[in-house]
């Protein structure tokens, strides 16, 4: 955990109330945690100017030997940041993946996090895409599959740059004093009345806690540091993280808070331009150690077929019309159910189950695999009916009740759970509802899932978008 100690007051005093050197620390993290550090500093002659920055990189592993010039092929995984959330951004479209390169794969998902994608990988890529550089961006949910994710692409691109991004916001912090033994950032947020948008209240009022009385601004120890980390050295991946000041919450609270839109978690517009930067700074920094006495551009030619691409191990067979209402009917076949624009607003789809019936589901595979299949639930009980599923390949029939019993939904959102085991080739199965709702059962998706990842039940949200 990171406490602020009494030394550090002193001279977070100093470079407050002077305005006279401040640094921003970007890194390039190895395994050994040695730096090669390349520093740009600027003095900051009022309040309203930006800083340079510092970038720390080292490479940790010789991957792609003639990657050193040409075009270079990006893909991008990720949640909020990688997708671009932000109401900030006039498109989702500056998001920092497109102006590192217009032409990058963007398999990011608004609310997900690395489950589906390490479940789906083989669906969501293909077998005719290639990359050279892959970014993961997946902090806080690191712990859902991020390793898995991970293996997965090493093994299908050996050869390939991955590069795990780490993007702290201020949401984060914690506030501890005497009068409030601790709370969140949105709780002091709330308790001062202060504006997101109004920015000078907010410094002002973290600033009248720089000599306020046994005050201390933390980040707390998270247990998807050491995931990303270990993650790293497994696929012999690049680590890129936004550094906060050292031992000084407060300190990076007030330096860097322009990096966050008003919601204080996504990048700002200005944020995803410098994030972008010094991400390309960093990739060529990466390229160029790879082959430091090479010269010049690899012809066009070499470059389509320089990374050499591995297998998907187990594979995976993964289809959803949430997002766009198609139902691929060489995999799943059903009993003529209507799709359903159920959402209008997002656009998002569900195949009704409007009465009893069969659908078949085809296993690509040479042995037997789990299905799973994705439907809607919601926390009141009228809504979504109990649904009985049942098949030759099941010892035993698998009732669904689509109630969320923890969780409270404005409106259905996708759950995913395994049916069983099917053998190769094409399983059918007889669909009954057992009971009338305000609506008809509603599933989203069916999937068989890559063997080596456990599917969460809720964050494998199937939302695929390039």
């Amino acid at each position: 955990m990171e406490i602020i100690r009494p030394e550090w007051r002193r001279r977070r005093r100093l470079i407050y109330l002077t305005s006279a050197f401040a640094c921003f620390v970007f890194g390039l993290s190895n395994n050994d945690n040695s730096f090669e550090n390349f520093l740009t500093t600027r003095i900051l002659k009022n309040e309203g100017e930006r800083l340079e920055f510092p970038v720390q990189q080292q490479p940790q592993y010789r991957h792609g030997r003639d990657l050193i010039g040409g075009h270079l092929r990006y893909a991008a995984f990720g949640s909020g940041n990688t997708y671009g959330a932000s109401d900030s951004l006039a498109s989702r479209f500056q998001a920092f993946p497109y102006l590192i390169s217009a032409d990058v794969h963007n398999y990011a998902s608004f609310t997900g996090g690395p489950n589906l994608p390490a479940a789906c990988t083989e669906t969501m890529v293909g077998d005719d895409s290639t990359y050279d550089v892959i970014m993961l961006d997946y902090y806080l949910s690191a712990n859902r599959g991020l390793p898995e994710l991970a293996q997965r692409l090493r093994t299908r691109f050996p050869h390939a740059i991955i590069l795990f991004i780490q993007i702290w916001n201020p949401i984060m912090a914690r506030r501890r004093s005497k009068e409030h033994e601790m709370e969140t950032f949105r709780e002091w947020l709330d308790r001062m009345n202060i504006d997101p948008s109004d920015r000078k209240t907010f410094r002002k009022s973290l600033r009248a806690d720089i000599d306020a009385d046994g005050v201390e601004w933390f980040f707390p120890e998270r247990q998807q540091d050491s995931i990303i980390l270990d993650a790293s050295r497994a696929v012999h991946g690049q680590h890129w993280t936004l550094n906060r000041v050292k031992n000084d919450a407060l300190a990076s609270l007030l330096q860097y808070h322009y990096l966050f839109d008003d919601t204080f978690q996504h990048l700002s517009e200005e944020g995803h331009k410098i994030i972008a930067k010094h991400l390309q700074t960093t990739i060529k920094s990466i390229r160029s150690s790879l082959l430091p006495n090479q010269k010049g551009l690899i012809d066009e030619s070499s470059i389509m077929n320089r990374v050499q691409k591995g297998t998907w191990g187990s594979g995976d067979s993964c289809h959803f019309w949430y997002t766009d209402g198609n139902v691929n009917m060489n995999v799943f076949d059903s009993n003529d159910w209507p799709i359903v624009l159920y959402d209008k607003h997002y656009g998002k789809y569900a195949l009704e189950v409007n009465g009893s019936g069969y659908f078949n589901i085809t296993n690509p595979f040479d042995r037997k695999r789990t299905v799973y299949i994705s439907f809607l639930v919601n926390s009141e009980p009228d809504e979504y009916p109990s649904t009985r599923f049942k098949g030759l390949a099941f010892p035993q029939e698998v009732d669904i009740t689509p109630i969320s019993e923890t969780r409270t939904f404005a409106s259905g959102v996708p759950k995913t759970m395994a049916l069983g085991k099917i053998k190769p080739g094409v399983t059918e199965v007889y669909v009954e509802p057992l009971q009338k709702t305000n609506h008809y059962f509603r599933l989203v998706g069916i999937s068989i899932t890559a063997e080596e990842v456990t599917v969460d039940e809720y964050k494998f949200a199937p939302t695929f978008n390039h």
